[in-house]
């Protein structure tokens, strides 16, 4: 297998006008080193780094979290400190980087990136910060599988409060079209932070960081007879 960088930059497929320099900065400063082939024809080239937490855990317990991305979500997440909730979606943060490759990362997914979301070493801030503790201690709720996952999205994670005032007043837009909507109503649904609002603040005031952890690339045709040599 690759015995040095530039053979394994050279059978990666950069498309073009797409920036991957932070992914290629990494590999060449080997951060992300190369893990394996994958894929019938060797279509694509993994890289990886270590992780906080790599085998099963229960969300109580865990200290950091994981997310498979595409690459638009992930350059979104990396320039701009914002993570992608698309209309309709769960986008789930899980406690473990493996139930993350098992389940959201296989070949014919369109996960490409891994990311590590963890609490920083920030004396100014709380050291004994925890992303569970936080969203757990606001009441919002846990899926089960893999040991327990967050919904930043629009079908994720929803607290007692929040439906008790959808339950309460509605929806805004459903108030709205029925013209029975009043500013002060609409003003507290409003105030009512979703999970992805919370999260986007802790990242923005570097209470948690966010770290590539894996990627998948597309590989040329030549990769195996390349890195074989």
């Amino acid at each position: 297998m690759p015995r040095d960088i530039e053979s394994l930059l050279s059978v990666i497929v950069w498309p073009k006008g797409i920036d991957f320099s932070h992914e290629k900065s990494l590999i060449e400063s080997g951060k992300l080193m190369f893990d394996r082939l994958g894929g019938r024809n060797a279509e694509f080239i993994f890289f990886t780094r270590d992780a906080v937490v790599d085998g099963y855990r229960q969300a109580a317990e865990t200290t950091h979290w994981y997310r498979g991305m595409s690459k638009q979500e992930f350059d979104q997440l990396f320039n701009f400190n914002i993570v992608d909730t698309s209309p309709n979606s769960y986008t789930g943060i899980a406690p473990n980087r493996e139930y993350v490759k098992n389940g959201f990362f296989a070949n014919n997914s369109l996960g490409t990136h891994i990311v590590e979301f963890g609490p920083t070493l920030n004396l100014n801030q709380d050291e004994d910060f925890s992303i569970y503790r936080n969203f757990h201690g606001l009441g919002f709720s846990l899926k089960a599988e893999g040991g327990g996952t967050f919904g930043l999205g629009d079908k994720g994670s929803s607290s007692a409060r929040q439906q008790q005032a959808v339950r309460g007043y509605g929806t805004e837009d459903a108030r709205r079209r029925s013209r029975m909507a009043d500013d002060l109503t609409v003003q507290q649904l409003s105030e009512l932070k979703t999970p992805a609002d919370i999260f986007t603040e802790w990242l923005f005031t570097g209470r948690i960081y966010r770290k590539l952890v894996d990627v998948r690339l597309d590989a040329r045709g030549t990769a195996r007879a390349t890195l074989d040599a």
